[in-house]
């Protein structure tokens, strides 16, 4: 029982941490994405702008202004490169010097030589190439970098991850204790009371000869010293109040003759609740061994007298059932 209801909990971790996982990364993609779009919305006006100040200045032919401007709009946010490409694919003038006469090959530079208008390209995620012609054989180039943004997003969603994964904890935590509060702890108490297996075979005799000292005093001596389990029930037999003996498990051990009233069998070694079908006897039983009551239960619908024996160790040894004496 305890193992199935730590798979339980566990089942529900992994489906919880699951859905949240999966929610999680469709929001983050979404919003990725979105924020990314808006970025290059934003961007597509002020490069226009920039574009026509770099296109003035190399119409010009000054070197000093196209110079300063691509330093200038290199440090705008989201630029990281701004250079000049000539129509043989070689980076006349960058923001970086160490980039000069560089010969770049790829068909994202094709398509910008080859294009007559603006272009914006996709180099990967978090890369954007945006171009505008100049003339037949200068092409200004704006390299856009959206890695702060991702990883903006990025830790966005780890720390959403992080707090998934211990919601999930806390539920399946959650789950396993309601499971062992409503299913295990009556479940493990009601087997406790009701078992019927009797694991302390030489109980019998002892509990016999305990039980017996209590209720019969002026025999006390002779069952005491006697061994013989026969012997003992005749003594039993003697007390004609007492109608049943049940031992610490709520096995019957005794049943006298006027037993069979109220039981369906005069059979030892076997469970209250197979001997009887009488709910208020098994009721008061189950009580005494669940909440180890000293005083006797009387039940006076049945004229009968329930009482629980305790050896000198405070465990429980037998319980009596006998008759209300002197009932009116």
């Amino acid at each position: 029982m305890k193992k199935n209801i730590f798979l339980i909990a566990s089942i529900s971790f992994i489906l919880v941490f699951t859905v949240l996982y999966i929610l999680i990364t469709f929001n983050y993609d979404i919003r990725l994405k979105t924020a990314i779009e808006n970025e290059k919305q934003t961007a597509a006006s002020y490069l226009t702008i920039a574009a026509n100040e770099l296109k003035n200045n190399y119409l010009k032919s000054d070197d000093i202004s196209l110079l300063y401007s691509t330093e200038y709009f290199s440090k705008i946010k989201n630029i990281s490169e701004v250079f000049i490409l000539d129509k043989d694919s070689t980076i006349s003038m960058h923001n970086d010097s160490s980039k000069w006469n560089k010969k770049l090959f790829g068909n994202i530079y094709s398509n910008v030589i080859n294009s007559k208008e603006q272009l914006f390209q996709s180099v990967n995620d978090n890369i954007t190439l945006y171009s505008f012609p100049v003339d037949d054989n200068g092409f200004i180039c704006f390299v856009l970098s959206f890695e702060d943004i991702t990883n903006n997003y990025s830790a966005w969603k780890n720390k959403l991850y992080l707090c998934s994964l211990i919601i999930s904890l806390i539920i399946s935590i959650i789950i396993y204790l309601l499971c062992y509060i409503l299913l295990l702890k009556p479940f493990t108490e009601t087997k406790k009371i009701l078992t019927v297996k009797d694991n302390n075979k030489r109980t019998i005799y002892f509990e016999l000869i305990d039980m017996v000292k209590q209720c019969s005093v002026e025999n006390k001596k002779e069952i005491k010293n006697s061994n013989n389990l026969p012997l003992i029930i005749d003594k039993l037999n003697t007390k004609k109040d007492i109608i049943s003996v049940l031992d610490s498990k709520a096995n019957i051990i005794y049943i006298s003759n006027t037993g069979n009233k109220i039981f369906k069998s005069s059979k030892n070694n076997i469970h209250i609740m197979e001997a009887t079908n009488n709910s208020e006897i098994i009721k008061t039983v189950s009580d005494l061994l669940e909440n180890k009551k000293n005083e006797p239960i009387l039940l006076y619908d049945l004229q009968l007298k329930i009482e629980p024996i305790y050896d000198l160790h405070n465990n429980l040894t037998a319980i009596l059932i006998t008759k209300i004496v002197n009932f009116i």
